[in-house]
């Protein structure tokens, strides 16, 4: 029997690294292997050039670097934090045991080898006009840093844009706030993104925040799951902001199960085998060309120092 890899594609990422650190290490501890930090984008914005009234004045892309540069050092300080860990605790394990208490500590905390902390960008889309945007240069610099990128229609054309495969997004998050999905779904439009290689977010945290909240997050849930053939396309993520909205793999399927509409074994492949199909889509769009070519720099020189020559074509 090939045993389950369990991911959560939504944590919430906070200004403060230590609550970072530990949403990360509860969601280990917990038995999840893959891991996106979500930063919340917003709304893509036009490009801004540089004023001639003052040239000093920041340009979008002076923004976009600084932005960039930001997102590579959280990921770099947490990726170091934890691999302290693997060192310090010694060997390590490729599955760690899956329970429902809080994080371990750090003396007998146990980092799988394969796991892996993914970053992920969430946009706001309230028009057309606004996916336009995200053809920007600043805009396609913030947006490709990311390994995962999710978006939220929130009216009609733009999310059948979405489906259509226009734009390369990898999770599309429909109402994953308290509020009711801004548009009717259609099952044909659902099942054209689905093959267009689009994944569609379902997010408990909220539920578990929120007593009075609860029925929106049902409601929401079994609208997008009914719209699917079978839960296909689906996963399901925590959103979780501390550590106390995450929960283990177990009961996660056991929540898609009984309140999300997840029958069989789809609650469970949800936050296994579809999210690292996710995944694989993400880094296959972000580190090749077209899902085919890996593309990859060049060191300036050969062996020997010999300069590569201009006319050498790959």
């Amino acid at each position: 029997m090939v045993q389950r890899t369990f991911c959560d594609l939504n944590v919430i990422e906070h200004s403060n690294y230590n609550d970072n650190l530990e949403n990360v290490k509860q969601l280990i501890s917990l038995g999840y292997t893959f891991v996106a930090l979500n930063r919340h984008y917003g709304i893509p914005r036009k490009e801004r050039e540089k004023s001639k009234k003052n040239p000093h004045e920041k340009t979008s892309m002076d923004e976009a670097r600084y932005y960039v540069d930001g997102v590579k050092r959280l990921h770099e300080r947490l990726n170091n934090d934890i691999q302290k860990l693997r060192t310090t605790n010694g060997a390590t394990h490729h599955t760690p045991p899956t329970n429902t208490a809080s994080a371990a500590t750090d003396s007998d905390f146990v980092v799988p080898d394969n796991f892996r902390l993914l970053s992920r960008i969430t946009l706001d889309i309230e028009n057309q006009e606004q996916l336009s945007f995200l053809r920007n240069s600043s805009n396609k610099l913030i947006i490709s840093s990311f390994d995962v990128i999710a978006v939220v229609p929130k009216c009609e054309k733009s999310f059948r844009s979405i489906m259509e495969g226009k734009f390369d997004f990898d999770i599309v998050s429909l109402a994953p706030s308290a509020e009711k999905i801004p548009f009717k779904l259609d099952r044909h439009q659902v099942g054209l993104g689905t093959g267009n290689g689009l994944f569609f977010e379902i997010s408990y945290g909220l539920a578990i925040r929120s007593q009075s909240l609860r029925k929106y997050v049902f409601t929401n849930a079994q609208n997008v799951t009914s719209r699917t053939k079978r839960g296909a396309g689906v996963v399901v993520t925590s959103a979780g902001e501390t550590r106390m909205d995450s929960r283990s793999p177990p009961d996660v399927a056991n929540l898609a199960f009984t309140l999300f509409g997840l029958k069989g074994s789809a609650g469970l492949d949800a936050i296994s085998v579809t999210s690292r199909k996710c995944i694989v889509r993400a880094l296959l769009r972000k580190e090749t060309f077209k899902g085919a070519v890996r593309v990859e720099k060049l060191d300036d020189c050969r062996e020997g120092g010999e300069p590569p020559s201009k006319k050498m074509k790959v």
